[in-house]
């Protein structure tokens, strides 16, 4: 019986249990004997415990074991070859993956048909997201057919298969970084950090394999940075380093330098430092221009977390004379756009504007996006320091439309608060102080790293509670904190919208499909509820709900509700009125 002090622990049972039928018909079974808690906490071993006691039916039911062999059975033997094979992907895979990895002895044609079979067969589950096809086994599968594959004596070699493209992939990644294909780029590393993370992991720990880490942590730097993973940069920077012998190598200066800027970044520069002074030594030994030029990057980078601005600037504009020498495109604009910041704090603002202005022209033709952004949003920096409000607001809303990535975002809506509260907005400035906070924590970074930039996230907080009291102002704050990433974006832009008001909810038109889905959401349903309620796929369920939301242009679900609500009552206030009248 479900009840609220078991409630969690079955809930937790049905989602360990990827929402199957009948194994959690075979979990229910063992509450004659044991707790749900009990039960959950003893999932690790599925295929031993969820043993049926029922004699009544077919006996391939008996046993989930027995279950899933009979599956296993009905595949060919080339399917159940590929099954084991995909069990080295973690968080799913796409086709192009698949082939390579798994499909050394088969053509793409091939490949392509058995995965067919395999998703007919219910084995493999289709995913198509925003234009984009994934494939992914539920862990029961994952695990019955790693245990098919590990048989055969050849699954090391099978994940040093998977590392070696995933190698590739990020490899692929950094060298079109800045070009048109930059969003397209962080857009698959993001579906595949799970396998991306897998791959490193499978280097660390393999003797002899470290270089490939080293290859693979200097490539995803840009988008960890970039992409506000502050934590991941170190984590997977000091595991290399420290899993790797030392031996001289361009692409472990580059891993130090990381590694430094990402330390200096959340406030711990003893090790920063340490790992400058470590870059600088293996730079000398290396000998190349692309090494000393990284060491000087990261050490000027350094001195401005430090606040020593002065020296900083002298670092980073010979590190970007080195870059230039060496044809390094990628890490001139990095370069530039770094010293550019040093020289804000310098007060060498016209010089700032050139780094930042260069860094634009070359990242514009190629239409890259995440370097724009970061020149976009320090020139609204530059405005800030010279009082110009109305540019830094224009350079901070070109730099949020640029990319949503976290880092720049946070970084654009906390100046975007200053810039309220210099106008006297105080409630706008409140939202967006929290909406601030909240990709701080995320980013795990507060201000970038940038303690002078403190008083005037100070003063802004400090006159907007003055001015609002502070119970009002914690109100507005916490608004902005507990909002989404696009809410916040959305409500930095002006672009947020509210519940539309009675007059205009008569121009929008849903379909009759469309109002049953607002409907049901509005009664709290989530997505698959409201594919069971109407019976159609969650997938179909989550279409509706995207249209609805494009629709009524909103962000949210509440927000549905809300108008949900509105309409139904301007309905009953019209029938009502039409009754008078008639009366």
């Amino acid at each position: 019986m479900l009840t609220e002090g078991n409630r969690n622990a079955v809930a937790r049972i049905c989602h360990d249990l990827d929402g199957l039928p009948l194994p959690i018909e075979l979990a229910a079974a063992r509450l004659r004997s044991m707790s749900a808690e009990q039960i959950m906490d003893r999932l690790s071993d599925r295929y031993s415990l969820l043993t049926s006691g029922g004699r009544d039916v077919p006996s391939r039911q008996q046993t989930l074991r027995l279950s899933i062999d009979w599956s296993y059975d009905l595949c060919s033997p080339p399917e159940q070859q590929l099954w084991g094979r995909l069990t080295v992907f973690s968080g799913g895979f796409e086709l192009d993956a698949a082939e390579g990895v798994c499909g050394q002895e088969s053509s793409s044609t091939e490949v392509l048909d058995l995965v067919t079979a395999l998703v007919e067969k219910s084995i493999l589950i289709r995913e198509e997201i925003d234009g984009t096809v994934r494939y992914h086994l539920l862990d029961l599968l994952r695990e019955y057919g790693r245990e098919k594959a590990e048989i055969s004596n050849d699954y090391v070699e099978l994940r040093r298969r998977h590392r070696d493209w995933f190698e590739a992939l990020v490899v692929r990644a950094e060298a079109e970084w800045i070009s048109d294909q930059q969003a397209a780029w962080i857009a698959r590393l993001g579906r595949e950090l799970h396998n991306v993370y897998d791959a490193l992991e499978f280097s660390i720990s393999t003797p002899g394999q470290t270089r490939s880490a080293t290859r693979m942590v200097a490539a995803l730097y840009r988008f960890w940075v970039l992409g506000g993973r502050i934590a991941s940069a170190r984590h997977w920077a000091d595991r290399t380093l420290r899993a790797s012998d030392g031996e001289p190598d361009t692409y472990r200066v580059e891993i130090l330098c990381i590694d430094a800027v990402a330390h200096g970044m959340q406030g711990d520069l003893v090790r920063a430092r340490g790992q400058v002074a470590e870059s600088w030594r293996l730079a000398e030994v290396v000998g190349d221009v692309r090494s000393r030029g990284l060491a000087g990057w990261a050490d000027g980078y350094v001195d401005t977390f430090n606040g020593e601005f002065d020296t900083a600037a002298r670092k980073l504009e010979a590190a970007v004379s080195l870059f230039q020498s060496a044809e390094n495109l990628e890490h001139k604009v990095a370069g530039l756009i770094t010293l550019g910041l040093a020289c804000i704090f310098t007060g060498a603002l016209e010089r700032s504007v050139e780094c930042f202005d260069e860094s634009l022209a070359i990242t514009g033709p190629p239409h890259e996006v995440m370097y724009q952004a970061s020149a976009l949003s320090n020139l609204g920096l530059v405005d800030w320091f010279r009082g110009d409000l109305e540019r830094a607001r224009d350079h901070l809303a070109r730099s949020l439309r640029a990319t949503a990535a976290s880092m720049n975002s946070a970084w654009c809506i906390e100046q975007l608060a200053w810039i309220a509260a210099a106008q006297r907005d105080w409630k706008q400035s409140a939202v967006l102080l929290g909406a601030a906070a909240m990709y701080w924590q995320k980013v795990g970074s507060r201000l970038a790293g940038l303690p002078i930039l403190s008083p005037h996230h100070d003063k802004a907080a400090n006159d907007a509670q003055k001015a609002l009291g502070k119970s009002a102002f914690d109100k507005e704050f916490h608004r902005g904190i507990v909002m989404t990433e696009g809410e916040a974006v959305a409500y930095a832009l002006d672009e947020h919208r509210r519940v539309p008001d009675t007059s205009s909810t008569e121009a929008i038109r849903l379909t009759r499909r469309e109002q049953q889905v607002a409907e049901l959401v509005a009664l709290g349903l989530t997505n698959r509820a409201v594919a069971e309620h109407l019976v159609i796929s969650p997938r179909t369920a989550q279409g509706h709900v995207e249209h609805v939301l494009t629709k009524l242009g909103f962000t949210s679900r509440a927000q549905i509700a809300a108008w949900v609500v509105s309409t139904a009552q301007e309905r009953d206030s019209r029938e009502v009125n039409g009754s008078a009248d008639r009366n």
